[in-house]
C-alpha cells in the first residue's frame, strides 16, 4: 500500500509540474527560433571526410586455413580513409590499410605443410557509387541507410616469414602422422627418436631470402581492391559503416608458394589474394550540404503555428478543433467547449442547458424551438433588412469588401493598418503591415498578426 502512495504522490507531482512547465513556456517561448528551417543546398559544399576502420583480414591462396570464407575470422587490420563526395552518389578517396596476414596449410603429405607471415601495408585510391537515390531506399534527404559498391587500385607492400625453427634454432619437421618433429621421418624409420614439439608461432626465418625456389619476387605489387558494403547514417557530420573487399593482388608468391615452384611446392594458377571485412567511423566536419532560411511570416504554414495556442486553453492549434475558445472556459482534449445537451451550443453561449434531445429545432442562443412556432416563423412574409442578408449568408458580396459595414469594423489597434482609410483591409495593406513588423517598424505583436490574419480572411 505505501508503495501505490509513493507511485500516486509522484504521478501528481509530475504532472502539476507539466501544468506549470506549459503555462510558462507559452509565455517564454522563443518565436523569432521557430521563423528559421534547414533547406538543402542547390549546390553543395563538399569537402575531405575522415574515416578510421578496424577489421579482420583473411588470406587467399595456396596456404589458406579452413576459416578463409569465414569474414568475422582472421588477422587484425587497421584502415584510414580520406574521401570526398563528388556528388549525391558518387565519392572519390584514398585509403591507407595496415595489418598482418597469417596461415597455415596442414596436408596428409608433411612435404606440402606450409605456414607464413607477412606484414601488409597498402595505399591506393577508389570510387564508390551508393545506392542511396533508389527508390526502396526512401528519400535521399533523410535516408538512414546507404548501400554502395567501390572499385580501385592500390600498391600492396609485403615481406614474408616463416615459422621454421624453434627458439634454439631447431628445425620443425612435419611427419605423416600429423606431428611436428625434431628429425626428418625418413631418418627414423622405426618412430622412436624422434621428439615432438610445439611450434612457438615466432615467423623468424625470412623467405624471400631463404628464396628455395629461386623465384626472384619484389615486395611491392600492385592490387585491384573491390568493395561492398553500407554506410549508416548517425547525422550530416558523422556515420558509420560496414564494408567489405577482396584485394586481387599480381603477385602469386605472397605466401611463398607459387606455379613456378617445384614438386610439393608448386601451386596453382592464378594470383594471391586477400579479404578486409571491417567496421569504420566517418567524421564530416567541413562539408556543408545545408543552411538556414529566415522564413517570412506568411510562409510558416505548419512551422511555426504549430506551435501557437492563441485562444490559451492549452491545445496548440494545430490539433485545437474549436481555436477561438473565448478565455476560462473548459474544453475537452480536442480543444472544444463542453455541450452537455449535444445541441451544438456550448455551455458557455447555450441559454438552455438541458435541451431535450427531441427538440425540433435550436435557435441561435441554443434554446428550443418548438415545431408550431418554426413552422409560423417559415410563414412569416415580412422582408429581411439588407444587413441581416449579408450577416447570415456573407459569401453573396464575393469579396467586395461590403460586408464589413453590416457585420463588423475594423478593430481599433488595426486602423493603422488601413492606409488608404476605405475601411478595409487589402492583401497589400497587411502584407505591408507584416513587413513592417520584420523590421521593427510596428507595435503589433506576434498574436497581434495572427488575429489580423484571421480579421483578413473573415472581413
Amino acid at each position: 500500500m505505501k508503495k501505490f502512495l509513493l507511485i500516486l504522490f509522484s504521478l501528481l507531482l509530475v504532472s502539476t509540474k507539466l501544468l506549470l512547465a506549459q503555462t510558462n513556456d507559452y509565455d517564454t517561448v522563443d518565436w523569432g527560433s521557430k521563423l528559421k528551417t534547414t533547406v538543402k543546398l542547390d549546390k553543395p559544399v563538399y569537402k575531405p571526410v575522415l574515416g578510421v576502420g578496424m577489421g579482420n583480414i583473411n588470406f587467399f591462396g595456396e596456404v589458406k586455413n579452413k576459416y578463409f570464407k569465414d569474414f568475422t575470422y582472421g588477422t587484425t587490420g587497421l584502415n584510414v580513409d580520406v574521401y570526398r563526395a563528388m556528388d549525391s552518389c558518387f565519392k572519390f578517396g584514398f585509403r591507407f590499410l595496415y595489418g598482418n596476414i597469417n596461415s597455415s596449410r596442414y596436408d596428409i603429405d608433411p612435404k606440402k605443410n606450409f605456414n607464413f607471415q607477412t606484414q601488409v601495408m597498402t595505399f591506393g585510391t577508389n570510387v564508390m557509387y551508393n545506392f542511396s537515390n533508389l527508390n526502396f531506399i526512401g528519400n535521399s534527404e533523410n535516408k538512414i541507410l546507404s548501400p554502395y559498391v567501390s572499385l580501385g587500385f592500390e600498391f600492396v607492400n609485403f615481406e614474408s616469414f616463416g615459422d621454421l625453427y624453434d627458439a634454439k634454432g631447431n628445425k620443425y619437421y612435419n611427419w605423416s602422422d600429423g606431428t611436428v618433429r625434431n628429425i626428418d621421418e625418413a631418418l627414423d624409420p622405426s618412430h622412436s627418436k624422434g621428439i615432438k614439439m610445439v611450434r612457438d608461432g615466432i615467423y623468424e626465418t625470412s623467405l624471400k631470402d631463404k628464396n628455395i625456389d629461386g623465384i626472384k619476387t619484389s615486395p611491392l605489387v600492385l592490387s585491384f581492391p573491390i568493395e561492398v558494403g553500407c554506410e549508416f547514417i548517425i547525422s550530416q557530420k558523422a556515420s558509420f559503416k560496414l564494408g567489405y573487399s577482396y584485394h586481387y593482388t599480381l603477385s602469386d608468391n605472397i605466401d611463398n608458394i607459387s606455379k613456378k615452384g617445384v614438386d610439393a611446392r608448386k601451386g596453382n594458377k592464378g594470383f594471391d589474394a586477400f579479404s578486409y571485412s571491417y567496421i569504420q567511423f566517418n567524421l564530416d566536419l567541413f562539408s556543408k550540404t545545408t543552411e538556414e532560411k529566415q522564413l517570412q511570416f506568411i510562409d510558416l504554414g505548419s512551422g511555426m503555428m504549430d506551435f501557437w495556442d492563441v485562444d490559451g486553453d492549452y491545445i496548440m492549434d494545430v490539433y485545437d478543433q474549436c481555436p477561438m475558445t473565448p478565455p476560462g472556459v473548459l474544453v475537452d482534449t480536442l480543444g472544444c467547449p463542453f455541450d452537455d445537451d449535444k445541441d451544438l451550443y456550448a455551455n458557455y453561449a447555450d441559454s438552455e442547458l438541458t435541451t431535450p434531445k427531441t427538440a425540433f429545432y435550436v435557435d441561435l442562443i441554443g434554446k428550443e424551438v418548438s415545431k408550431p412556432v418554426m413552422l409560423a416563423l417559415l410563414n412569416d412574409t415580412a422582408s429581411l433588412n439588407q444587413s441581416e442578408i449579408y450577416r447570415h449568408y456573407p459569401n453573396l458580396l464575393e469579396g467586395t469588401g461590403l460586408y464589413h459595414r453590416f457585420y463588423k469594423s475594423i478593430p481599433a489597434k488595426f486602423k493603422a493598418v488601413d492606409t488608404n482609410g476605405d475601411e478595409y483591409i487589402s492583401l497589400e495593406e497587411i502584407l505591408n503591415a507584416i513587413n513592417m513588423f520584420f523590421d521593427s517598424q510596428s507595435d503589433l505583436k506576434v498574436d497581434d498578426l495572427y488575429e489580423l490574419g484571421e480579421f483578413f480572411f473573415i472581413q
